[in-house]
């Protein structure tokens, strides 16, 4: 398991004072980078390997935005590996124990050159053991896209998106979704699904459509009780479809947690 203690930074804040959701996302990334880095499994392990943690998936839940400058404790740990896949789950919370935002991720370890999976080295954790599943996590739906969705405008992915992999960063594609879907601000869940490798030039073309869902709020983590309860609510699912018509990620948003 991960921990590490930080405040809330300025350039982490929406219009609110609080932690928005595209700085939640950056404050994933980051500190998941950093660990993975203080553990030598950072970029220099991926370059000397050609093999790297890719993401799959992930559902995120802003429950309880925190102010700027408020102090946080983050933890992270895979609560599931086999072969070539993990599940990994990540929570921020208050000085209290209470549960500020959690992220239900999965990840594939792959190739760097080639996109292939491949199995993960058996010493490539050390000492570090699974945790035992965290009680509240993602639906586990897939994000559909109805046939009758909007198609907006194509664009040209360009070089802002790309990351050291050369291919797009998935927070910076996640941000570019979430302007296309009008959640620039007000976004409380998103739930991504990256089906395959965006690059530089590739041509996309979004389409929109708002859903509405049966779903259950479950709130908690491993130390505390979740309260479930059912809600009504409705998601906007936009989808970032390649030349061939098929889709390269899908993501849904929502204004309720």
């Amino acid at each position: 398991m991960v921990t590490s203690d930080g405040r809330v930074r300025y350039s982490e804040t929406d219009a609110t004072g609080r932690l928005s959701m595209t700085g939640l996302l950056r404050l994933f990334q980051d500190l998941n980078y950093l660990a993975v880095e203080d553990v030598g499994r950072g970029i220099g392990y991926q370059t000397a390997h050609r093999a790297a943690w890719y993401l799959l998936s992930w559902d995120v839940r802003l429950d309880a935005p925190p102010a700027l400058s408020d102090p946080y404790r983050f933890e992270a740990a895979f609560y599931r590996r086999s072969g070539s896949l993990a599940k990994k789950y990540m929570t921020l919370t208050d000085k209290a124990g209470d549960v500020l935002a959690t992220a239900d991720t999965r990840w594939a370890f792959v190739d760097t050159v080639t996109g292939a999976p491949l199995p993960c080295p058996p010493d490539y954790f050390g000492d570090d053991p699974l945790t035992d599943a965290p009680r509240a996590t993602g639906s586990g739906a897939r994000i559909r896209l109805p046939d009758d969705a909007e198609h907006l405008a194509p664009l040209t992915v360009g070089d802002a998106l790309i990351d050291e992999n050369g291919h797009a960063n998935n927070v910076r594609l996640t941000e570019l979704a979430m302007t296309l879907a009008g959640f620039d601000t007000g976004c409380r869940r998103l739930r991504a699904e990256f089906l395959r490798q965006t690059r530089p030039g590739d041509c996309l073309t979004p389409v929109l459509a708002t859903v509405g869902t049966d779903a259950t709020n479950r709130r908690g983590h491993e130390a505390g009780t979740v309260n479930a309860e059912a809600v009504n609510s409705t998601e906007t699912v936009l989808g970032l479809l390649s030349g061939d018509g098929k889709p390269q990620a899908v993501f849904a948003f929502s204004r309720n947690t």
